[in-house]
């Protein structure tokens, strides 16, 4: 396979996980909250306040999605990069970010 093909398969699988999940939600693990709020500055009360129950709902687009191993990176601008991984089916996708990444 040559290294155009894997391209394309990539933006392949980007195009269609944008497609499948045009507005996601998801659930942040302890770590992931953990990480934000070390990498944000903010207090742990701060981050309770900024994502009640620990969930986000966003819109995806080209510009905010990246393939990771095994999972997805979505950005929300200002803040971050979270890694997820779906924890349910292929026909029924339930979505946790396991770390986030300051976007520097």
């Amino acid at each position: 396979m040559s290294w155009w093909d894997v391209i394309k398969r990539k933006d392949y699988a980007k195009e269609r996980f944008i497609r499948d999940n045009p507005k996601i939600k998801f659930k942040l693990t302890e770590h992931a909250k953990e990480r934000l709020a070390k990498r944000m500055g903010w207090s742990f009360k701060v981050t309770r306040t900024m994502i009640p129950g620990g969930k986000i709902t966003m819109s995806l687009d080209e510009s905010n999605v990246k393939a990771a191993k095994g999972g997805w990176k979505v950005l929300i601008n200002g803040w971050g990069w979270f890694v997820l991984k779906n924890v349910g089916s292929k026909n029924n996708p339930r979505f946790i970010a396991v770390t986030f990444y300051r976007d520097v």
